[in-house]
Formats: structure tokens, sequence, C-alpha cells
């Protein structure tokens, strides 16, 4: 079927297709099929496949629609692709691969050791998946990372199925459950080891897909129905593994009526009950909505530590591009680097991205400025346009300045309200109050007085509108 997509999220890997009948479509980034990268432009046209799922019908299997692609092949002088060592929508999963957060490791090791909960929080791209999925790497046995990061191996062998799962928006409590569940129970059943994402070949992480949904069936509480099932799992396992570690990732997607709160304390605390005390949660999602999670009961704070990830520093940065590209015969010139690190906000994510368009940029034996130039312009103009128009349209809401101080914020590095004020031809005092409502949306950072955006590449995007910036 082909289709128009309406909405498209980057930041969040999903959105909306009107098909052809007229039907709105959701669509995960992971039903996108590009040998490129799997990212959506609104009012780009598909095609698509109508897939019923426990949600509705979905949009899967989803590609650009090009009416006449062999003719269009022929005026245009393509690269050749080629597989590429960056990974900007996935978590890291490869240990030598994962770089610095020694210390955030050096934490989560002992939680894991000793079964305890986590919440891991911190902004968006700073790496909150790539570091849960090696929680689940260490609790299944495999101390790669540790090794790798001259962290002493715990003298406890551990043997956890790790169980991994993506919450999308509309999933209900159900079938998070039904789908951990699932897969825990699915291992325990099996006598083949699981297949994994890893490259290393780790055989006890398993991830749990979203089309089974799980029925009470006797038990009249989800909570417990979901711990008798897991405890059942485990010792059906028969040693193959001796306990489980569940990440449920990107909970902030979830509607606010989901109760995750409550169903994670009563499944933790009726576990304990049964004396299954092997099992235990890594939760991720964004700091402030996050909030909402641990509003939902008063109590469930407590049963989980947690790990706030702050924006690495430039050493970790640039040992993410460095790790990414040994594997290849590609190198990076210091000033290319520093270009990436400057523009990356202190992100992983964006150091991912801006890696992946570089290297593709790249056609001799290193990745020099002027391919790192090209690269800050695709994710500018292509990438994450809508996703910094919606933002720019947003930010230009919250005052009556609010649009002369993102051309000055835009024209100069950072700001004080002085500078704001003389170059945006406004007073003082509101330049200093237009400023401060800009940092309230987290876009816009401050300190010492000083302002500026939070997201270099924001800055670029306004930089780079060809048609001036309230009219791209």
């Amino acid at each position: 079927m082909r289709g128009t997509v309406t909405t498209y999220f980057l930041d969040r890997g999903f959105g909306f297709i009107t098909g052809e009948d007229g039907r709105d479509y959701y669509v995960s980034q992971s039903y996108i099929l590009d040998a490129d990268f799997r990212y959506l432009e609104r009012g780009e046209e598909v095609v698509f496949a109508a897939v019923k799922t426990l949600r509705g019908i979905q949009a899967h299997h989803v590609k650009r629609y090009i009416p006449d692609a062999e003719a269009q092949a022929a005026g245009k002088s393509w690269v050749p692709a080629k597989m590429n060592p960056f990974t900007p929508q996935d978590p890291i999963t490869d240990p030598m691969l994962f770089a610095g957060r020694e210390e955030y490791v050096d934490i989560g090791l002992d939680a894991v050791l000793n079964s305890q909960n986590i919440l891991v929080t911190g902004e968006r791209g700073v790496g909150k998946s790539s570091y849960s999925t090696q929680m689940l790497t260490i609790a299944s046995g495999d101390f790669t990372l540790l090794d790798q990061l001259v962290i002493p191996n715990p003298e406890l062998d551990l043997g956890r199925l790790g169980v991994s799962y993506t919450c999308e928006p509309g999933d209900t409590m159900q079938v998070i459950a039904g789908s951990i569940a699932e897969a825990i129970e699915t291992e325990a059943r099996s006598e083949i080891p699981s297949k994994t994402s890893s490259t290393f070949g780790f055989n006890k992480i398993v991830s749990a897909s979203h089309t089974i949904e799980y029925e009470d069936g006797a038990i009249p509480s989800l909570a417990g129905a979901f711990a008798e099932s897991v405890a059942r799992a485990v010792l059906a396992a028969d040693g193959r593994f001796d306990g489980v570690c569940i990440l449920i990732d990107e909970i902030d997607v979830l509607d606010t009526g989901v109760p995750l709160a409550p169903f994670l304390k009563a499944s933790i605390e009726t576990l304990r009950l049964r004396g299954v005390s092997n099992v235990s949660f890594v939760v991720t999602g964004i700091s402030g909505e996050v909030t909402n999670f641990l509003r939902q009961h008063s109590s469930v704070a407590r049963l989980f530590m947690n790990v706030h990830l702050d924006p690495m520093i430039e050493r970790e940065l640039k040992d993410v591009v460095v790790r990414a590209l040994a594997g290849t015969d590609v190198g990076i010139h210091p000033k290319a680097l520093d270009a990436i690190i400057a523009h990356s906000g202190c992100l992983p994510a964006s150091v991912q991205l801006l890696g992946y368009y570089a290297y593709k940029a790249n056609t001799d034996s290193h990745i020099d400025t002027h391919d790192v130039d090209k690269a800050i312009g695709v994710v500018v103009r292509q990438i994450r346009k809508q996703f910094y128009r919606d933002l720019r349209d947003t930010l230009a809401a919250t005052g009556p300045n609010a649009r002369v101080l993102l051309q000055v914020l835009a024209d100069y590095s950072s700001v004080n309200s002085a500078l704001a004020a003389d170059t945006g031809n406004i007073g003082e005092e509101a330049a200093l109050i237009a400023l401060e409502k800009l940092q309230d949306t987290g876009a816009v950072i401050g300190a010492s007085g000083q302002y500026g955006f939070r997201d270099p590449l924001f800055g670029e995007f306004l930089r780079s509108s060809p048609n001036g910036l309230w009219l791209s």
C-alpha cells in the first residue's frame, strides 16, 4: 500500500503514515527498511504492508516510494553503499565498542551482583539503552566490558537470563507483562541456545516481542500471575540460567495511565515472598518524565537504585569514535574528531549520528573536516529537519521576544543578556526574561550569565535555513 508520512519523531523513533485508504497507521523505526538509515520525513511518500497486531493495524516493511527508480538512478552518481561501523539508532551491544562510564558500570555491577533493581535516567541521547544493555550482558556472565574498563571481575559466577523489552506508544501493562513472561517461559522450555544480536555469541540474552498478550487465567492479579510465571520458569530452566535480569526500556513513551510502578512493586514483592531473589529489573527513561513513574506508587523509589547518566566528557566521546573505527581501515584526522565532538552536545547519540554520515561521505583512508561538514549538512537538512522545525516553532511560542533571541543565539555560540539585548534591539530585562523562558524548555542552557543551545546542531539548522529562519 502507498501512503504519506504525516508525523515522525526521530528522537522517539516512531510516527504515523496516512495510507491511500485514508487510515492512519502507526510506524516504528524497526519497521522501516532502508539500507542507508531508518528515518522518515513528514510529507514523504512510502509503500508499506498493513499488518494486524495487538495494538491494531500498523505499517510494517516500510520503504520510500520511488516512481521510476531506474530513471532516477540514471541521472545521479551514487556513492556505493558500505558497511558502517556507527550505530546511531541502536544501543551498543558489543562491549568492545562501549566507551567510558567506568564509575557507572562499577555501580551497575554491584547492583547486578546483589539482584538490585536499577532505574537508569538521563536526557535523550545520553546512552541509557547502551548502558542498560551492557548491564544485561554482565548479568549473563560475560565480563568482557569489565576487562575492557579494567574493573576487577566478580568472584561470583553469573548466569542470568537477560530479557530486553522496548516500550512503544500504546503498550498496555498486559502486553508488557505478557511479552516478557512469554520470552522467559520460551527460554526455560528451550533446549537450544537462543539467538542474540550480539557479535560475541552470548546465549543468555533474549528480546521480548510485542506479539503476545498475557492472560491472567485463574490468578486475579496481573503482577501475581507474572511473578508466578517467572518463578516457574526459573525453576524449569534446570540450571541453564540461574536467574533473570529484565530490561524495560523507554518507559517515557508509555501513557501516564499505564500502572508500571505498582506492577513492578507487586511483582518484586511477590517474587521475594516466593523465595525467588535472583530476578531483577533495569528500567530506563527520560529524567523528567520518569518522575511520573515514581509518583505512581509512594514506595517504589526504595526498590530501585537510581543511576543518572550525565553527558559524556570529551575523552569518552572521542573514544566512541575511535572504538567504532578500530575495526575498519579508515582513520580520522584530529581536527575532524574535534569537529564531531564540538557539534555533539556531549551526547554519544549525536557522535554516532555524525560519525555515521562522516564515514558515509568519506572516500579515502581518513575522515577529514570536509567529511564532517557534509555529515552536519545531512543531519540538519534531512535527518533532523522535522524535529528541529518543530523545536524552533515550540521555542518561538515561549514569548514575544523569543524569535529575536533564537536568531541571536543562532549567530553566537553563547550570549549574555546585554549582548542579546543589544543585538536583538530589545531591553536587557526583556532579553533576560526571554532567555530564562527558553532555558526552562531545556533546549537552551545557561551558566554564569551565558546562554547557548544545548544541541549545537540546532544552531547549525537555524543558520542553514535556506529560505530564512521562519520560512523553511
